[in-house]
């Protein structure tokens, strides 16, 4: 499921995507993490500050200004992030379960 402009412009955005909280928190940054597109950053940097892998410049990320911190957005905020605190994760249920509620 996607958002898709109908103006003759070629805009198309996940519906992931377009449910990402603007602000996250993670437990090991002081500082709330603010949800970014575009980075000025050198190509050679372009990689999560949690995991380590690489990160591509045209995905979505979670980014710490004052502590210079870049992390995924899947890093930031767990596999099944609209899943309701205190539920029982039951399989592929939980899964659509979650993805269902933005």
């Amino acid at each position: 499921m996607a958002y898709r402009c109908t103006k003759h412009c070629d805009f198309t955005l996940d519906l992931q995507c377009a449910t990402l909280p603007l602000k996250a928190w993670y437990k090991y940054d002081k500082h709330l993490l603010t949800l970014s597109c575009s980075d000025d950053s050198d190509p050679s940097q372009y990689y999560c500050d949690l995991c380590e892998h690489e990160r591509n410049p045209n995905d979505w990320f979670y980014y710490c200004a004052e502590c210079d911190n870049t992390l995924h957005s899947r890093c930031a905020l767990g596999d099944l992030p609209f899943l309701k605190i205190g539920r029982k994760y039951r399989g592929q249920f939980a899964v659509r379960f979650a993805m269902d509620k933005p």
